[in-house]
């Protein structure tokens, strides 16, 4: 069986064994709820704390992965996926509010490291006086500017990652909707399961 298909059946199991999907549960069972780095972020804006929040959004994919291909009633996921989809919703925002802040806190810290290059005197001691382009170049190049932007494009990365997440889950819904409209009046139960075999009448 391949790999997809693993995933599938299993999926299935899960399915056939709850009534409803919990999208705070991974499946390894552990807890996982929308945590807020955002405050965080705009507390402590270095690159570790960036690559901790990466690393959470990170995980939020790939247990929002879990839910890509629905398995089960028709009935009970068209109900579930509002709630999942505005579950991880809820993360991507995060991201995308912490990345925003980065782009709006990189600009005020390269405005504080020019104003240093250009008329703070233990810089003029250091490096002579500068021209306005010379000192922009020591700005972009700064250490301090320089992690900032790393940590901006670790953050746009997962930001796409959870928007393509999103994209799924949104195409997923119109599917789902577009079988009820189809369904509703022909058949009481319909499962949506690909790994099932079919039976040629």
């Amino acid at each position: 069986m391949s790999n997809a298909s693993e995933k599938l059946a299993k999926l299935r199991d899960r399915a056939n064994k709850k009534s409803y999907i919990e999208p705070k549960k991974t499946e390894s069972g552990t807890s996982f709820d929308v945590e807020r780095w955002f405050d965080r972020i705009r507390m402590k804006p270095n690159i570790h704390m960036v690559q901790e929040a990466c690393e959470y959004y990170a995980s939020a994919v790939e247990d929002g992965k879990n839910y890509v291909v629905p398995v089960g009633n028709l009935e009970q996921l068209v109900e579930q996926y509002p709630g999942i989809t505005f579950f991880y919703r809820s993360i991507m925002v995060d991201a995308q509010q912490s990345r925003r802040w980065l782009d709006d806190h990189i600009i005020r810290v390269e405005n504080d490291r020019y104003k240093y290059y250009m008329f703070d005197e233990d810089a003029k001691a250091k490096y002579g006086n500068l021209k306005t382009t010379e000192a922009g170049k020591m700005t972009k190049s700064d250490p301090i500017v320089a992690e900032i932007g790393d940590a901006i494009r670790l953050l746009a990365y997962q930001e796409h990652q959870l928007e393509a997440l999103m994209e799924a889950f949104d195409n997923i819904k119109y599917v789902l909707n577009h079988v009820v409209n189809i369904r509703k009046e022909k058949l009481e139960e319909v499962w949506i399961d690909p790994t099932r075999e079919t039976t040629n009448a």
